[in-house]
C-alpha cells in the first residue's frame, strides 16, 4: 500500500536520495503521486570514484527517466546536475511526450529545509540501508552459509521459511531447503 505523507506538500514528485562509501554509491527514488509515496526504486552503482556528485545525479536522472514512463512535475535532488539546463530541457521533452494534455514544466529541487527536506533525508538513509545491504550481500559466505548464522559446525540440513501476505489476506508461505553442496534445484516448497 502507499505510505502517507504526513501532510503532503507536493503532490507529484520524484525524491531521489543518495549515498556513496568508497567506489559505490547507492540511490533510492521515492515516487509521490497524489501525495503518497505510491512506490519507490533502488539501485547500486560500484564503479563511480571518478564522478563528482552533481556529475552522479545526472548519470542517474538520465538512466531513470530514460526507462521510465512518467516524469513528476517536481525532482527533489541532493544537488543539481552538473548540466542543469540540459537535464530539464530533456526531462520537460520527455513529459510532453508522455502527458500531451499537461504542463510539460519540470523543477529540479534541491530542498534545503521542511517536509520537502524531511522527504530527502528519510531516500538519502534508505539509500545509505540499501548499499549497506548490497555491501553486506557481497560478502557472505555463498560456501558455508551456515557460517552466517552463528553455527561452529556445518548442518545435515537448514530449512528457510518466508511467509508473506497483503493486508493480512492472501497468505503465502515458501520452504527453501539447503543441504551441503549448496541449495537444492527442486526442492522448494510453496504453499497459497
Amino acid at each position: 500500500g502507499a505510505q502517507k505523507m504526513a501532510t503532503a506538500t507536493e503532490k507529484e514528485a520524484d525524491v531521489f536520495g543518495f549515498h556513496r562509501a568508497g567506489a559505490q554509491a547507492a540511490l533510492h527514488v521515492f515516487v509521490v503521486r497524489d501525495g503518497d509515496i505510491i512506490h519507490h526504486r533502488r539501485f547500486v552503482w560500484r564503479n563511480v570514484e571518478g564522478l563528482d556528485d552533481a556529475a552522479l545525479v545526472e548519470a542517474a536522472l538520465s538512466q531513470y527517466y530514460d526507462r521510465t514512463h512518467d516524469v513528476p512535475r517536481e525532482i527533489f535532488l541532493p544537488c543539481l546536475p552538473t548540466d542543469n539546463e540540459t537535464a530539464v530541457a530533456w526531462l520537460q521533452e520527455k513529459r510532453a511526450k508522455l502527458r500531451p494534455r499537461r504542463s510539460k514544466r519540470v523543477r529540479l529541487t534541491v530542498p534545503e529545509r521542511g517536509e520537502k527536506r524531511h522527504l530527502l533525508a528519510l531516500a538519502e538513509r534508505n539509500a545509505r540501508l540499501c548499499l549497506e545491504d548490497a555491501r553486506a550481500s557481497a560478502s557472505f559466505d555463498d560456501a558455508n552459509p551456515w557460517r552466517e548464522i552463528g553455527l561452529d559446525i556445518e548442518p545435515a540440513r537448514i530449512d528457510g521459511f518466508d511467509v508473506s501476505h497483503l493486508r493480512g489476506a492472501e497468505t503465502v508461505a515458501s520452504l527453501v531447503a539447503w543441504k551441503p553442496g549448496g541449495g537444492r534445484e527442486g526442492k522448494f516448497a510453496k504453499d497459497e
